[in-house]
């Protein structure tokens, strides 16, 4: 018990001095209305519709890191931003494993024209995701 408690204080405080080590400068929040509208990976296997109003579709096209179930994903839900966060929860999709989930994505670039996200899906984490829009 003893071993367990020190176990996992020691990964608390390496958790604290990684995060703390290293400041990321969050994406300015100040016009996120730059993310509406349609967007599609480089290579084709995801799409995004962001809506005005907070709602999203996703594709993932069979391929690539979450598209190989063989067949076509089709997701739906709302967006939300939490700093450099990009919150997807996900109401409906085709796929049960992400019925009913959480993405939440880093955004790592954003313009009027392309947005990198590092994945957050556990078959992609970490991966970017380079997305223009469409």
């Amino acid at each position: 018990m003893v071993a367990q408690s020190h176990r996992d204080a020691f990964i608390l405080v390496m958790l604290l001095a990684a995060s703390s080590g290293c400041e990321k400068k969050p994406v300015e929040s100040a016009s996120w209305s730059t993310l509406i509208g349609a967007w599609a990976e480089t290579g084709g296997v995801r799409r995004y519709a962001f809506g005005p109003d907070n709602t999203f579709t996703m594709t993932i096209a069979p391929g690539g890191c979450d598209g190989g179930r063989g067949s076509l994903i089709v997701s739906t839900g709302t967006w939300s931003v939490d700093g450099n966060l990009l919150v997807m929860k996900v109401k409906t999709s085709s796929d049960p494993i992400l019925g009913g989930s959480t993405m939440t994505d880093q955004v790592v670039e954003r313009s009027g024209e392309q947005l990198v996200l590092r994945s957050s899906v556990a078959t992609c984490s970490g991966q970017l995701v380079r997305l223009v829009r469409r």
